[in-house]
């Protein structure tokens, strides 16, 4: 397997190298605290180092159920039979999605290395950690970008700006060590091509199966940048390792592919933003790790049998829609989907389905000062047919530095 994943991404590089350079293309990342320079992109011939960051306060109203989570709303932990506790409103605020960091553009011998380091004190679900945690740290050198980032298979172009930590149920990014290559194929297409490691998420046979991770995964993307809006196709291939009731080693295939993008509507108020779609589709088997409400769930793959795992379909997608009510005033209405594979043979109180809705009002009434409220609906589905639903309310104040 390891060496099947060395040829096929050989063999990307070496096609890629015929393709056409070009050094205008500029990735933004959404989600980021700022955007960055992509490692083909013209820098500054000096050294440059800058700290960025901001002081942000969440507040969360739930109307009950609550999901005893204040700052993400996971459709997989609304209530299905809620007790004495959940049933209850809740009133929460949160600081810990305060981040700092550190950028800087270094020229080492001609060769220009820009590096990233990101932080944030969420560390965990629980509302009393307040932990420094580090999201992302990686470098970008020649056409290399190694550490820690969002996955190769998230277009984070296409994520709808939200209040809410989450972000839609069925969203594809988790964030992965890794080695990616970029390569600029024309003035608007480029390919992404990753080796990607992360911590094992199936339901062990075993308990002292220790579920590492043998083989990286092999992500591939391509983006397609037009004046009407953005597409990007990406594909994934995976091994998953695990012990049988013999503690021998098996290994099950898991791969799925991702179709996201944005389409640009009527200009805005002020005309200097345009309205636009954002929209995203996925699908495949082992694939659960990837998508947001699936994650750590342990059901990538599952025991179906007595001495063997099987993989689980998965899949979903979401359309957003955004309006600039003027330069410094935004809404975004979204729907998102979420499924998993039913069998009668998982457990009946498993994850089968969750529905994610949300609208916001997003403003920047003065300079790097954000404040916003955003509506949340969430329906979950299990195994078995019982359901339950949730819906808070969210709002944020955020300074930018």
């Amino acid at each position: 397997m390891k060496k099947s994943l060395l040829v096929v991404l050989m063999g990307f590089l070496c096609l890629s190298a015929y393709a056409q350079r070009d050094t205008t293309y500029v990735n933004p990342d959404s989600l980021k605290i700022k955007q960055i320079r992509h490692p083909q992109s013209p820098v500054p011939k000096y050294q440059k180092f800058a700290l960025s960051g901001y002081v942000k306060l969440k507040g969360t109203f739930d109307f009950g159920p609550n999901i005893q989570n204040t700052s993400e709303f996971i459709t997989a932990s609304i209530p299905i039979s809620a007790d004495a506790i959940q049933e209850k409103s809740r009133l929460s605020f949160d600081a810990r999605e305060t981040r700092v960091a550190f950028d800087g553009n270094f020229k080492v011998e001609n060769q220009m290395i820009h590096t990233y380091i990101e932080a944030d004190f969420y560390s965990s679900e629980e509302l009393s950690n307040k932990l420094f945690n580090l999201r992302l740290a990686y470098l970008d050198v020649w056409k290399l970008h190694i550490g820690r980032d969002w996955s190769t298979f998230v277009n984070l172009d296409a994520t709808p700006l939200q209040v809410d930590f989450e972000g839609p149920n069925s969203l594809p990014g988790p964030k992965n060590e890794m080695i990616r290559f970029v390569q600029n194929l024309s003035n608007t297409t480029v390919l992404d091509i990753a080796l990607e490691m992360h911590s094992s998420d199936y339901t062990a046979i075993l308990a002292e199966d220790p579920k590492y991770q043998t083989v990286p995964d092999l992500v591939s993307k391509i983006t397609f940048n037009k004046k009407w809006g953005q597409l990007s196709i990406a594909g994934l291939m995976r091994d998953i390792a695990y012990l049988n009731n013999s503690s021998e080693t098996k290994h099950l295939f898991g791969g799925g592919a991702n179709i996201a993008g944005t389409v640009n509507l009527y200009p805005s108020a002020k005309g200097l933003q345009k309205d636009g779609l954002l929209f995203m589709a996925v699908a495949g088997k082992g694939i659960s790790y990837y998508l947001d409400d699936l994650s750590g769930s342990g059901l990538d793959a599952v025991s179906l049998t007595d001495n063997s795992l099987s993989t689980l379909g998965a899949g979903g997608g979401y359309l957003a829609f955004q309006h600039y009510w003027s330069d410094t005033m935004s809404s975004t209405a979204m729907g998102s989907y979420l499924m998993l594979e039913k069998d009668n043979r998982i457990d009946p109180t498993n994850f089968k389905s969750s529905v994610y809705v949300s609208g916001n009002f997003i403003a920047t009434p003065i300079k790097n000062l954000t404040v916003g409220i955003e509506y949340l609906y969430g329906k979950l589905a299990l195994q078995n047919s019982q359901s339950g639903d949730a819906s808070r309310i969210q709002s944020m104040v955020m300074y930018s530095f």
